[in-house]
């Protein structure tokens, strides 16, 4: 440091280099503040990001249950479908039950009808004189 005859200042008072120490003390807390300030707002940042993060996260979860509740609504139609086909089949197989059963007493009787027309048949052809 030059000394202050060097920079043209025959002599300095006490009062003076005070004052400069004050104003060096208060330009060191400045700077200690801004260094502090810095810090909070990088700390305020990071704590955005985070947040801002966490945020994308919740979106992301959000858009997942949607695609979910979507995806068992379709599976609930399926459902619906798939039922509304095994009672139809059901009805089908109902008609199909009930078809069957009107054919066998249709054949039981055609079996009466033909059983009574070849005792007819049989009595006609016979060479039985009490006929």
């Amino acid at each position: 440091m030059r000394c202050a005859e060097e920079v043209g200042v025959a002599s300095i008072s006490e009062d003076t280099v005070a004052h400069l120490n004050e104003k060096v003390e208060d330009a060191k807390r400045l700077m200690f503040n801004v260094g502090w300030v810095r810090e909070l707002f990088d700390c305020l940042k990071t704590r955005w990001q985070a947040w801002r993060s966490f945020g994308l996260i919740i979106e992301r979860l959000r858009l997942e249950v949607d695609t979910a509740e979507k995806d068992v609504h379709i599976l609930n139609l399926k459902m619906k479908s798939e039922h509304a086909e095994m009672v139809k089949a059901g009805i089908d197989a109902g008609k199909a039950r009930d078809a069957h059963n009107e054919g066998e007493k249709n054949l039981s009787r055609l079996q009466d009808v033909l059983k009574e027309s070849e005792e007819k048949f049989a009595k006609l052809t016979s060479t039985d004189p009490e006929r």
